[in-house]
């Protein structure tokens, strides 16, 4: 569901047959023109921050990553530089 939505609001949908593909400074600028206030913003960063800390449970599982001590790692700092927004 979400990334059918995320298709819908993307810039591939406003391409025609034979443009080239949009790029990374598309999505920058599409982004930059959407705002977003403080309320949907909070809400957003908590939703995001639910979804780290499930991958940070999970980041020591074998079972789901091959190199599941480094991913653990990795997931740990990422959560603390979100925390740190």
């Amino acid at each position: 569901m979400k990334l059918k939505k995320l298709i819908q609001e993307s810039v591939w949908g406003k391409r025609a047959f034979g443009e080239k593909l949009p790029t990374i400074a598309d999505y920058q600028k599409s982004m930059n023109e959407a705002k977003i206030d403080s309320k949907k913003w909070k809400k957003m960063k908590y939703q995001i921050e639910d979804q780290i800390d499930d991958l940070v449970k999970l980041g020591e599982d074998y079972a789901i990553f091959q190199s599941a001590k480094h991913t653990s790692k990795t997931l740990k700092k990422i959560q603390k530089l979100w925390r740190s927004l």
